[in-house]
């Protein structure tokens, strides 16, 4: 853990059925992108090397350690 005691911004819910309507799809993408905008504008997570490393790697499953993967899905 990175930062502990800093909270990270909850994602979006997923939805199992459903999750391929237009709608439904659209709401969870503009909730995704609301949650990275709040981590990338957050003072101590902004300027964290695994969102950096999430938000530029070409091959992020490949790059990251198993340790850096359980961060981002807890976002």
């Amino acid at each position: 853990m990175n930062n502990p005691g800093v909270v990270v911004p909850p994602v979006p819910e997923k939805n199992t059925f459903g999750r391929f309507d237009d709608a439904f799809v659209r709401q969870r993408r503009l909730g995704l992108e609301k949650c990275i905008q709040k981590i990338s504008n957050h003072p101590v997570l902004g300027k964290d090397a695994d969102l950096k490393l999430f938000l530029e790697s070409d091959n992020f499953s490949l790059d990251v350690s198993p340790v850096s993967y359980n961060w981002v899905r807890g976002c």
